[in-house]
């Protein structure tokens, strides 16, 4: 069995879809700092293998993330030449379990069905498989096997250990350690920086040029699809005004539109008339209210004067009457002195 690459979906901290890829035949390294996931890889790994896909039990219940979700599974594998794609869903719901296996690229099992398939292809050479796999789990102190399986695996220890105690054992680790510090130095300082001019530096020179490239390249990549976007959209636009039907259409809303302009410029006009007329009358009602108030004024000073008048001929009256009372007197005044002067006379 060769791995290829497992992707993630709503497992634990990866609740985005992540992605392995590139796994080769020989030793690959899953490297990064603590608290980053590394763990939760192979413990979605197990469960993908190991785990079906009816079960909750605590593992597939620790799959979950704190925000809730169906924890995914998809594993791209190879056994005897063929390419397998083994895909597992956990759920609470059941109709949302899941378990389907392509066999290159052709959906070939589901459900109970690819859980045996599954079963079958890991099974070991003695009990009828087509692969053994040997599958250590961190933490993990012993092997409990039994029979041929624990002898399979006890060999492979034994031949692994061999090589470790051939290493560690003469001049070779010494050899070792030797080209190890030697190829070291060449890439990072005694403080574990990067030596510059080295080639690990030039390399990340490069990753940089390369990453600068790529900004670059995406930049005139999303350039280039914005244009072939629009230039299908202008396209589209040609030939639908290409098409005799809609040009008909658009002539037809044309004279439609030219006929309700000429309408409502008739329109406007008849309302610039009535607004004109409306207008004239407005003024017309104007200067009337300003001339009956002034008519009004007139008549009131009218009224005051024709008073002013009766009052001045009762004045005028009375002091006619008193002129005559007055002249009355004065004669009777005239009768008595003369009077008087002859009794004067008289009396002298």
């Amino acid at each position: 069995m060769q791995l290829m690459s497992l992707r993630l979906r709503n497992v634990r901290r990866f609740i985005e879809p992540i992605e392995i890829t590139g796994l080769t035949a020989g030793v690959n390294v899953l490297a990064a700092p603590n608290e980053h996931g590394k763990s939760t890889v192979f413990d979605a790994l197990h469960a993908a293998f190991f785990l079906s896909h009816k079960s909750m039990n605590a593992e597939t219940r620790g799959l979950v993330p704190h925000a809730g979700g169906d924890p995914e599974v998809d594993v791209r594998f190879t056994v005897d030449g063929a390419t397998w794609r083994l895909n597992k869903r956990w759920s609470k719901a059941q109709g949302r379990r899941q378990a389907k296996l392509w066999r290159n690229e052709t959906l070939v099992n589901q459900a109970g069905e690819a859980e045996d398939v599954l079963a079958a292809l890991l099974a070991p050479p003695a009990d009828g498989g087509p692969a053994g796999l040997l599958w250590v789990r961190q933490g993990l102190t012993g092997l409990a096997e039994k029979g041929d399986e624990a002898k399979a695996r006890h060999s492979l220890l034994t031949s692994v250990t061999g090589e470790i105690d051939a290493m560690t054992g003469g001049r070779q680790m010494d050899d070792l350690l030797a080209r190890i510090h030697m190829e070291l130095t060449q890439h990072l300082t005694a403080t574990g920086k990067i030596r510059q001019g080295g080639p690990l530096h030039a390399a990340a020179d490069e990753v940089a040029a390369l990453e600068e490239s790529h900004q670059r390249l995406s930049d005139a990549r999303d350039a280039l699809r914005g244009a072939l976007a629009r230039r299908a959209q202008l396209r589209a636009e040609r030939r639908r005004l290409e098409d005799p039907e809609d040009a008909a259409r658009r002539a037809q809303t044309l004279a439609a539109a030219k006929e309700a302009m000429t309408a409502g410029e008739a329109h406007a006009a008849r309302l610039r008339t009535a607004m004109e007329a409306a207008r004239t009358a407005r003024l017309t009602a104007e200067a009337t209210v300003a001339e009956r108030a002034r008519l009004t004024a007139a008549l009131k000073e009218q009224r005051d004067a024709n008073a002013a008048v009766a009052k001045a001929q009762s004045v005028e009256a009375d002091a006619r009457a008193g002129a005559d009372a007055s002249a009355t007197a004065y004669e009777s005044a005239r009768a008595l002195r003369s009077e008087a002067q002859r009794f004067e006379q008289a009396a002298r």
